[in-house]
């Protein structure tokens, strides 16, 4: 009789132990399938910033950083050295001025939603700046339109004038380089925060999925 009970009571308790697995197993999962929800949700709104926020932001501030260079040294050549209206440098350069640069502002103020109020005000600020610095190199290309406008002293004088290392235009462009650094190295911060929120939502889903699935090797064991 003794035999009997013991043998019953294993019975009964492994029952238990099975139907306890199974109803931890259920309510688990349904807490699973709303944290699932939650974390699909955030790993693609992180997904979404990181390619269609920061990635195209960075590329196109780095962009503008280097047509800028490019710009500049290519004026002050065109102040400094007597050369054709046909020459490729003189043809790039108005490109880059006329057409580059401003398209890529363009692209850039299309973020000003995203971005946080400061590094919208920095990009204004850089915008402002522009402005003044293009028409400065515009007018350069003005006084000199060709080879024949570097033999008059004084309009070469005037080109250079503007351009020289103590002009208002270094003084800008040097404004501009700096504010393009500053938002390129905040850009940088937020496209590495959001990549490391991404991976630790990516690390609690496998850690869920994990448990979630010891929790049945549990069960079937029981």
């Amino acid at each position: 009789m003794k035999f009997r009970f013991t043998i019953g009571r294993k019975i009964g308790t492994g029952f238990g132990v099975i139907i306890f697995a199974i109803v931890i197993v259920f309510f688990v999962q349904i807490k699973n399938a709303s944290n699932s929800i939650e974390v699909v949700d955030l790993s693609q709104e992180l997904d979404d910033k990181i390619d269609d926020v920061y990635d195209p932001s960075l590329k196109l501030l780095k962009n503008l950083e280097e047509k800028l260079i490019l710009s500049k040294n290519y004026i002050e050549k065109w102040a400094n050295e007597e050369s054709k209206s046909t020459e490729g440098w003189k043809v790039e350069v108005t490109e880059i001025n006329e057409e580059v640069i401003p398209e890529i502002i363009k692209n850039l103020k299309g973020f000003r939603n995203q971005w946080p109020a400061k590094e919208v005000q920095i990009l204004d600020t850089v915008i402002h700046d522009l402005d003044y610095l293009l028409t400065v190199y515009k007018e350069v290309r003005t006084i000199l339109p060709d080879l024949a406008s570097n033999d008059e002293d004084i309009l070469t004088l005037s080109a250079q004038d503007l351009v020289n290392p103590v002009s208002d235009a270094e003084r800008v462009y040097n404004s501009i380089q700096n504010n393009l650094n500053d938002l390129y190295t905040r850009q940088e911060l937020r496209l590495k925060e959001n990549k490391e929120s991404l991976e630790a939502v990516r690390t609690r889903s496998k850690t869920a999925t994990r448990f979630l699935f010891n929790l049945l090797i549990i069960a079937g064991v029981a």
